[in-house]
């Protein structure tokens, strides 16, 4: 309890700096002869926002602060997305959501949850692309109904330091009607995927807390969820809230859909534990920094200490070599699509409002 009070304290003082637009305070809790840090980065909605702009801070400027960050023996990285990445403009919409992907791929992504919008140019496009990628996608109740299994891995679990960290995946089954429900049938009109959306909320509940469950008996030091779930009323029961008030072993809440910017522990699991939850807006407003500290080598103190979100503002330089690598797709991409470029405005068009509508 000593230790949640004490990122309960950061968490807030997180929010403060930030509106004074200063980010390094973690140093204040930090005893680097004691203390590692682990630097979970997290994205979502993304929405194909790659390039750096007056408002989108853009992955070569991501890049540039993982970098900085791994240069310290002290420090270890993780980088994560709570979906919604590969649509939402023309690279998108041109390559079917692939240029995207092969984006997060050269930044080093560790783990990704699909959003609802990763299904919107068809399952079986998603499917590739996921297969494509050396990333892990990782979803609890998104169910191939034929075997009775999940499709991807419900959850993968990230050593850093002596701390083993598992990332739970879930997506919200509004996914199935937000994308075309034909989607997710065979030929005869059957359904053939699931998003446990059953029982008032109580099918997702379960499967979240069997998930939790599992990867606690695997090994897991700190399991944090990284969803796409939001937190509009509209998507009762399947909001934040309340599959964090329906669980219990969550120490993180990485969220999606809602294009929210939040930063808070209101939430409580039905033990009553607050959960840190997070989530950066869209169209790469932000990017956030969730460290968890090990004290003492010792994994079983772990905690998360710590919440920072960066802005444009803040974040000025650019990775070069990223810079580069994206430089040298966006050339192949245009190469490959010679002759659509009178599709591009009606792509945008869709795209945005397809965005609009989370």
């Amino acid at each position: 309890m000593k230790l949640f009070k004490k990122a309960t304290s950061l968490l807030l003082t997180s929010i403060l700096f930030l509106t004074a637009g200063i980010t390094a305070f973690a140093e204040d809790y930090y005893d680097e002869d004691t203390e590692k840090d682990i630097i979970v980065y997290f994205t979502n909605d993304v929405h194909n926002a790659y390039e750096q702009t007056d408002t989108a801070i853009g992955y070569a400027s991501l890049a540039a602060d993982i970098k900085s960050n791994q240069n310290d023996e002290n420090n270890e990285t993780i980088l994560v997305d709570a979906g919604d990445s590969i649509q939402g403009g023309i690279i998108g919409a041109l390559s079917k959501g692939m240029w995207a992907a092969e984006i997060m791929e050269k930044m080093g992504y560790d783990v990704a949850v699909p959003g609802n919008h990763e299904f919107d140019f068809g399952v079986e496009r998603f499917l590739e692309i996921a297969n494509s990628v050396s990333y892990d996608y990782v979803c609890c109740n998104f169910i191939d109904l034929r075997t009775g299994k999940t499709v991807f891995m419900p959850y993968k679990m990230i050593k850093k330091f002596n701390t083993n960290i598992a990332f739970i995946g879930i997506t919200t089954p509004e996914a199935y009607s937000m994308s075309n429900p034909n989607y997710f049938k065979d030929e005869n009109g059957n359904d053939i995927y699931s998003f446990c959306g059953g029982d008032n909320g109580k099918e997702l509940y379960k499967r979240v807390q069997d998930t939790i469950d599992d990867a606690k008996a695997a090994g897991a030091d700190i399991v944090i969820a990284v969803a796409h779930t939001g937190i509009d009323p509209s998507s009762t029961p399947w909001t934040t809230g309340e599959i964090t008030a329906n669980v219990s072993g969550l120490y993180g809440y990485i969220d999606g859909h809602s294009h929210t910017y939040m930063i808070t522990d209101k939430y409580t699991d039905k033990d009553g534990k607050g959960v840190v939850s997070v989530s950066t807006g869209s169209k790469f407003e932000h990017f956030g920094k969730l460290y968890i500290e090990e004290y003492e080598n010792d994994s079983a103190a772990s905690e998360i200490s710590a919440v920072i979100m960066e802005d444009r503002a803040h974040c000025p330089e650019q990775d070069s070599e990223t810079l580069e690598a994206i430089a040298d797709d966006a050339s192949d991409d245009a190469d490959g699509h010679e002759g659509e470029q009178d599709e591009q405005s009606d792509a945008q068009t869709d795209a945005d409002e397809s965005v609009e509508a989370n």
